[in-house]
């Protein structure tokens, strides 16, 4: 994991509490959100709360239901949030 964005594990940990409505001491990155309780329209949910907390877009393939833990999200998001730093950033070139 990257430190590059050390919050966003109690960000997605935080949105994946509201949308599954279980408490935020069950979420530890190696939870698999299946067995959180996580369902299709919530893997969608999840995806799209996250984009709006975040201003990012998440790639579909995660809201698609498989076994995957908090941790994978969390990497995803982190993903997300270098690229839209990486593109924002001033070019060396100009």
């Amino acid at each position: 994991m990257t430190e590059q964005h050390p919050k966003v594990f109690d960000g997605v940990a935080t949105c994946l509490s509201e949308v599954l409505r279980i408490d935020r001491g069950e979420i530890e990155p190696t939870s698999d959100l299946l067995e959180l309780g996580a369902q299709s329209f919530d893997f969608v949910k999840l995806v799209f709360r996250l984009e709006r907390t975040y201003g990012i877009e998440i790639p579909r393939r995660f809201a698609v239901p498989h076994p995957y833990t908090v941790e994978t999200l969390v990497n995803a998001v982190r993903r997300e949030l270098d690229a839209v730093a990486a593109d924002q950033a001033p070019h060396a070139a100009e």
